[in-house]
């Protein structure tokens, strides 16, 4: 009766032999076996809380997520074509706000946003969010 634990190296599948003396660790292998998986690494979504039309720009604000290593807002002036839409990255997990310049007078966009993590050379989105409207861009 006694725990035992062993960070495994690395991915794959390791077995256990269990005994009470060499004899039977030399000859006796239970049929127990486990995998080791690399961790899941999920990034939290974010929503966005609101969208000002500004002079040919949009200021976009969303709620701030800890644990992340930043953002991602997607634009369009078309909600069916959101998924061809223009993407702006924003690195860091403290910004909130975002203003989107170089937008066409009189144009209504739609945005979405969400968060990354890169992690061991692999970036890990979040689902998108909700999609936001603006106003017409002054």
């Amino acid at each position: 009766n006694g725990t035992y634990t062993y960070k495994c190296p690395a991915t794959g599948t390791y077995y256990l032999r269990f005994g009470t003396d060499l004899v039977s660790l030399a000859g006796i292998v239970q049929p127990y076996s486990f995998s080791v998986n690399e961790k899941e690494v999920v990034s939290p979504a974010t929503t966005i809380s609101k969208v000002t039309a500004k002079k040919k720009s949009a200021v976009i604000k969303w709620k701030k997520k800890s644990g992340v290593t930043g953002y991602q807002i997607q634009y369009s002036t078309s909600k069916a074509k959101l998924n061809k839409g223009k993407k702006v990255t924003i690195n860091g997990a403290s910004k909130t706000t975002k203003t989107i310049k170089k937008l066409k007078k009189g144009k209504v966009y739609y945005f979405r946003i969400r968060t990354y993590i890169k992690e061991d050379g692999k970036t890990v989105y979040s689902k998108w969010s909700v999609v936001k409207k603006s106003k017409k861009i002054k």
